[in-house]
């Protein structure tokens, strides 16, 4: 049973590493890391070191827009989980698209991966939104 078990295995392990995409296992021949190089490990001193710059965000019925992050503040400090929130600017590429709606949207940088979120249209920053994180520290 242990041998049948071992064959099986060895299978799948092999035909999983032959139907992956070859992203996943090489580097991009633009010099960036196949993976995020926070290791998909999303923080406040990561997405700090982000400001300013665009994240590609899609959502099921907007389609891909283009979004700037453009403030990190931290949140209420408890031990153990790290809480910080995000203020995305709504560029939307120039276009003069509808605001969007709030509601779960991914957000895709290639420093952090694709996240999931939920944007909410900002009270307080004219055509921006809002998300915030707690995360295991």
């Amino acid at each position: 049973m242990t041998d049948r078990r071992s064959f099986i295995n060895t299978c799948a392990a092999g035909t999983a590493a032959l139907l992956a995409p070859a992203g996943v296992l090489a580097a991009d021949l633009a010099g960036r890391p196949a993976r995020p190089a926070t290791g998909n490990r999303v923080s406040e001193q990561t997405f700090r070191e982000l400001v300013n710059e665009g994240f590609r965000c899609i959502g099921a019925a907007n389609g891909a827009v283009r979004l700037e992050l453009t403030e990190v503040w931290p949140g209420p400090k408890a031990p153990g989980i790290e809480q910080f929130g995000l203020v995305l600017g709504g560029s939307h590429g120039g276009s003069a698209a509808a605001p969007l709606p709030a509601g779960l949207y991914r957000l895709h940088h290639w420093r952090t991966g694709t996240v999931e979120v939920y944007l909410t249209p900002s009270d307080s920053h004219p055509d921006a939104y809002v998300t915030h994180f707690g995360v295991f520290a």
